[in-house]
């Protein structure tokens, strides 16, 4: 019985060591080009005609990072441009549909209290009274996320 729980352990260990081989890490210099994106995105979020899509290509670079640190300033950057970019709120029908893991880091960061109560006040109205044609999904999981 000692020999099969022993193999069970070693197969499970084998395949985590080989599973974080395959994934890539952080490191020094993917986290400076991390908050690198991040920055440029925030700063360009208010004037971009395609802001999420922009704070998608940060997220492609920030996504291997989260485990390194809080990913605080990513949460923030999406309820920054979820209150102030409405406009562009159908964008996330698109992300929802091509890039699921991310369109789930979104709504997941807008129930974080990071978000503040101000802020998720708007935006919970905004989902409520202001939902463009054709975004209705995105709206309910925005609601729910901000309850």
């Amino acid at each position: 019985m000692k020999k099969v729980g022993f193999l069970a352990l070693l197969v499970v260990v084998s395949i985590n060591c080989h599973a974080a081989d395959s994934k890539e890490t952080c490191g020094d210099k993917k986290y400076i080009e991390a908050e690198g994106k991040l920055a440029i995105a925030e700063k360009e979020m208010k004037k971009s005609s395609e802001p999420w899509k922009d704070l998608e290509a940060a997220f492609k670079y920030w996504d291997s990072c989260t485990h390194w640190f809080q990913d605080e300033s990513f949460n923030d950057a999406i309820a920054e441009l979820t209150s102030s970019r409405w406009d562009r709120i159908s964008d996330l029908v698109e992300i929802r549909n091509k890039n699921p893991s991310f369109y789930k880091y979104i709504i997941r960061s807008l129930g974080n209290e990071i978000v503040g109560l101000i802020r998720s006040q708007k935006i919970l109205s905004l989902s409520v009274k202001d939902c463009p044609k054709g975004a209705s999904d995105v709206c309910k999981d925005i609601e729910k996320a901000c309850k």
